[in-house]
């Protein structure tokens, strides 16, 4: 099967990036609950345990801690994406065979998706925004159904940090 297309990787990139940045942000506002299943499981196979999330310049441990810290700790937030740029950062993660399907390829690489917008805390209509920047690597879900239910791409590394 012939290889994708750079329009392949355009259409790829940039629907995962808007479904992934819509449903993200909507969680944050208003699901925190299911903040966690946004991300890679928890790996520390590697050097360098993965998810990596750094909230603000503090490292979070795990995708659980964040989703607590966010159900328990944190006031009332809205997130407002205002721009969304995205890059294919590896086109190819793993070496895959003649016999490979499209749909196979299509999933076969990592995003670099950066976030910008306003963050209003504490006050649900009449609060002050904050600029944040929330950059991603999103990685295809290795454990999405054979339906092709559930997150189709989950993040690996998140920075997010306000902007002042």
């Amino acid at each position: 099967m012939a290889s994708l297309t750079e329009a392949d990787y355009t259409r790829i990139s940039t629907t995962a990036a808007e479904t992934f940045t819509d449903a993200y942000y909507t969680a944050l506002n208003a699901s925190r609950p299911t903040l966690s299943t946004f991300y890679l499981p928890l790996s520390t196979t590697s050097p360098r345990p993965l998810p990596h999330i750094s909230y603000n310049g503090t490292l979070v441990p795990s995708p659980t801690d964040l989703q607590t810290t966010f159900t328990k700790d944190m006031p009332y937030t809205h997130y407002e994406p205002q721009s969304v740029d995205v890059h294919v950062l590896n086109p190819m993660m793993a070496v895959l065979g003649e016999g490979a399907t499209k749909r196979e390829r299509e999933r076969n690489m990592s995003l670099v998706v950066q976030v910008s917008g306003y963050v209003r805390l504490f006050e649900r209509k009449e609060g002050v925004m904050r600029g944040f920047c929330d950059s991603f690597v999103l990685v295809p879900n290795e454990a999405i159904g054979k339906d092709g239910q559930g997150r189709q791409w989950v993040i690996q590394t998140q920075n997010f940090r306000f902007v002042t």
